[in-house]
């Protein structure tokens, strides 16, 4: 659990110094996406299968959230039109 803890908070950190630039934010939009993704999924298979508590549930509410809103982040490319992460 501390390990995991551990890799969510330098994934954070790393999220919160990106730059204003495009290519730091999508470089965080994906780091958002697929960290929010892995968690949801990891929660969605193991509280059916019992290896995780129902508590999981709420967890996987709060990511499937970060899913929306890193998607929902904008990164402009040159010209200013939105790009694909």
């Amino acid at each position: 659990m501390r390990t995991v803890a551990g890799l969510l908070v330098t994934t954070g950190w790393g999220q919160l110094r990106a730059r204003p630039a495009a290519d730091s934010l999508a470089e965080a939009r994906r780091s958002g996406l697929g960290t929010a993704g892995v968690l949801l999924v990891a929660d969605v298979i193991s509280v059916p299968t019992g290896r995780a508590r129902r508590a999981h549930c709420l967890d996987a509410v709060v990511e499937a959230g970060w899913v929306l809103a890193w998607w929902c982040v904008p990164t402009q490319g040159p010209g200013g039109g939105r790009r694909a992460a």
